[in-house]
């Protein structure tokens, strides 16, 4: 298992319409293999996608859903993020010592 952080998913997304990138190499370079997403970096790669606009947040969504996420789903990063965009506030990781990672397997389908 391989966990991935917020900037891998951003170079990915800005990767994503180029036939051979450092992201897409690391990903052939692992087939099969399982991918960790905290549940934290895929709120904020949707937070990202949010603060551009209504579009970019949709096809953030989109992209994410390429991704089999375990039971926890992408709806809940993104209810996350949506909830800290509303209240105008940084992430609970920000303002709490409580924080924890909770973690999602992904495999990219």
């Amino acid at each position: 298992m391989i966990c991935v952080d917020t900037t891998f998913l951003v170079d990915l997304w800005r990767e994503r319409k180029q036939e051979t990138s450092v992201a897409r190499r690391f990903l052939a370079e692992h087939p099969g293999e399982e991918f960790a997403v905290p549940a934290h970096a895929a709120g904020e790669f949707l937070e990202g996608g949010a603060s551009v606009s209504p579009q970019r947040l949709a096809d953030s969504l989109v992209f994410l859903r390429a991704f089999s996420i375990g039971a926890t789903g992408v709806e809940t990063a993104l209810l996350d993020r949506m909830r800290l965009l509303v209240e105008g506030g940084l992430g609970f990781n920000d303002r709490s010592p409580a924080y924890l990672s909770v973690g999602l397997t992904v495999r990219l389908r």
